[in-house]
């Protein structure tokens, strides 16, 4: 079952790729940088005038929590920066606690962070390494509170644990009718072996209290699309270090099931009707049911059985349409799933990606064309190395930058151009793209019924929040 929700998010990201996803995610000395402006390199913003934001001439403070960034942070090359206006980066001051608080002059700001996650040790050649860069730029009348999660991979203040259990009184012959997943927490849900009547999993998890959902999808059908059309339920099990939680499948109850219907979309797309449930911090999918023009499966969003159901639970109703470079979602936010009809969403305007300047490393810098009420921009370039580009002892490795850029910074002519982050003391030359491989650039349009405070995107999201999310995608050789 592919989980295209937080695939949609994580376009934020990851991140989010989350969300953000996120991906917007230490305390060093103040130190001057050197680098071009985020408002220089979007050709939006005023960003050089010393007058305080609210043009009294005094500065705003911006307030960015960092949650859970690592305690030694030379270990991650973790960086935290941010940058005022049209002014040079610089190493943001030491916070309180996770909480940096930036004395802003000029109308925009932009923040960063960096990751390089440490090789592990004693156990030969890594097999992977994703390094990261995180920027977030708003003006200053639209937010001065941001908080990003950083990722389990760039803190060592994350421990995961294992949450393992059995599922008993599986039918006779169970895997061979389909599908059991175990989903607890927000991480990728796991595959349940089933032999005989028991089935057995376990799913590395970050200690806390949330709902564990045991989901029965039939024999995939479509493109790997799948609807659960049974499930079982735990509310508020706690894992604090390794924790075994077992269900008995005969509590399982059948799911409720509700069409979908689609107009607008073009010739040959790739239609993907998603229900994500979000309950006590956990995210699971409930329905993935494609139709690719080829192959083509009835449209459904999926709920909990009546029964099964809580008022605090949220179900994310999303339709994704793909097609060749670009991908558009809506998506619609309740408690109480029912049939949809969903027109096609306007895509976005094509994405052009250049490389301005390679020194001191390639810039990528991407533009598109302005999205009708969009409240912001989630820029990404990612490249992907192996062997030695990657260096010892790492067999592959991902440089990726993600931005979240405002409506109120890119303006009428969105862009969006990476920053020279090198004079900054602790930037480490592995996060810099190499020269003569592809670098994969995408750009998503959000715009919410909830504002500009729905972005970067609020999780879980409210209920009666409808969002729209339009991609595209391009690529440019350093």
């Amino acid at each position: 079952m592919q989980i295209m929700e937080q695939e949609v998010a994580n376009l934020y990201g990851d991140l989010m790729r989350t969300i953000l996803i996120s991906i917007v995610v230490a305390s060093i000395a103040a130190c001057g940088g050197n680098s071009k402006s985020n408002s220089d390199a979007n050709g939006s913003g005023d960003g050089s005038n010393n007058k305080g934001s609210d043009g009294s001439g005094g500065p705003q403070t911006v307030m960015w929590t960092l949650t859970d960034e690592p305690g030694t942070p030379s270990n991650y090359s973790f960086v935290v920066a941010y940058q005022d206006g049209a002014g040079p980066w610089q190493l943001a001051p030491a916070p309180t606690g996770d909480t940096y608080s930036l004395s802003i002059n000029s109308a925009v700001y932009a923040v960063a962070w960096t990751c390089v996650p440490p090789q592990k040790v004693g156990t030969g050649t890594q097999p992977a390494q994703a390094r990261r860069v995180g920027i977030a730029s708003f003006a200053v009348a639209e937010r001065t509170t941001l908080t990003t999660q950083v990722p389990v991979e760039c803190t060592d203040k994350l421990t995961p644990v294992a949450l393992t259990g059995s599922v008993t009184n599986i039918p006779a012959g169970g895997v061979d009718t389909g599908t059991y997943l175990a989903q607890w927490g927000a991480g990728a849900p796991a595959a349940i072996k089933v032999t005989g009547t028991t089935g057995t999993f376990t799913i590395p998890a970050l200690p806390g209290t949330h709902d564990l959902f045991i989901i029965h999808t039939p024999t995939a059908v479509g493109n790997g699309g799948a609807v659960a059309d049974q499930v079982a339920v735990v509310r508020g099990v706690a894992v604090t270090g390794a924790t075994s939680q077992d269900v008995d499948w005969s509590t399982a109850a059948a799911s409720q099931s509700f069409d979908v219907t689609v107009t607008g979309a073009a010739a040959g797309s790739t239609t993907d009707a998603v229900t994500t449930l979000y309950a006590a911090g956990s995210v699971a999918t409930l329905a993935d049911s494609v139709s690719n023009g080829v192959t083509t499966t009835a449209l459904k969003t999926v709920s909990l059985a009546a029964a099964q159901m809580l008022g605090t639970d949220v179900y994310d109703q999303s339709v994704v349409i793909a097609h060749q470079g670009s991908r558009e979602t809506a998506s619609n936010v309740t408690a109480t799933p029912g049939a949809q009809n969903v027109t096609a969403p306007t895509a976005l305007g094509g994405v052009t990606a250049t490389v301005p300047t390679s020194t001191p490393y390639p810039e990528v810098k991407a533009t598109w064309g302005a999205y009708a009420s969009a409240v912001g921009y989630t820029w990404q370039a990612t490249q992907a190395l192996t062997g030695a580009a990657c260096g010892t002892n790492i067999a592959a490795c991902t440089i990726t930058w993600t931005a979240d850029v405002s409506n109120g910074v890119t303006g009428a002519t969105p862009a969006w151009q990476m920053p020279d982050l090198s004079a900054l003391t602790g930037w480490n030359a592995a996060l810099q793209f190499a020269a003569g491989t592809q670098v994969a650039v995408d750009v998503v349009a959000e715009t919410s019924s909830a504002g500009g405070a729905d972005f970067p995107l609020a999780t879980p999201p409210a209920v009666g929040t409808t969002r729209t999310f339009a991609r595209s995608d391009t690529a440019v050789t350093p």
